[in-house]
């Protein structure tokens, strides 16, 4: 990832950040919506390469979040 990239999602994560006290009133519905324009955002900002790592990582993390779930 260029500087450039990581530099535009770290300003993303930090607008999340500051926002985040407002985001604890929204409802379950609004959250994930938020959740989803920011990973929406950042997907942008990403090559198609990188995109496909990124959605292999995620389902990665979910599967070892549903294998200790069932533990």
């Amino acid at each position: 990832m260029g500087l450039t990239k990581y530099s535009q999602i770290q300003v993303l994560k930090e607008s999340n950040r500051s926002n985040r006290q407002a985001n604890n009133n929204l409802s379950d519905a609004e959250r994930k919506a938020k959740r989803t324009q920011m990973r929406n955002a950042i997907a942008n900002i990403l090559t198609p390469e990188q995109r496909t790592q990124l959605e292999q990582m995620r389902a990665e993390r979910q599967a070892k979040k549903a294998a200790k779930a069932g533990s």
